[in-house]
């Protein structure tokens, strides 16, 4: 059976998933731009996290606006 559509809760509306992107956007900032996750506020503790992605329109917003990547590199990292 394959996936037909695949629900991504970027704002934690059906489950509380702050923890867990939290950590995922730590692991990927770190493969993408090497970065350790104290380089950026957003990423150094959890409030400031979900701070940003309040703030953030999308995670595309977060990921340009927090992290300062290139629309490239994000096109990246949805992949």
């Amino acid at each position: 059976m394959s996936n037909k559509a695949i629900i991504w809760d970027y704002d934690g509306t059906l489950v509380d998933t702050r923890v867990k992107n939290f950590e995922v956007t730590k692991r990927l900032m770190h493969r993408l731009l090497g970065a350790r996750s104290g380089e950026f506020p957003a990423l150094r503790r959890l409030d400031q996290y979900v701070q940003a992605t309040r703030t953030a329109e999308n995670w595309r917003a977060l990921y340009r606006n927090e992290f300062g990547m290139t629309e490239g590199e994000i096109d990246e990292a949805g992949r």
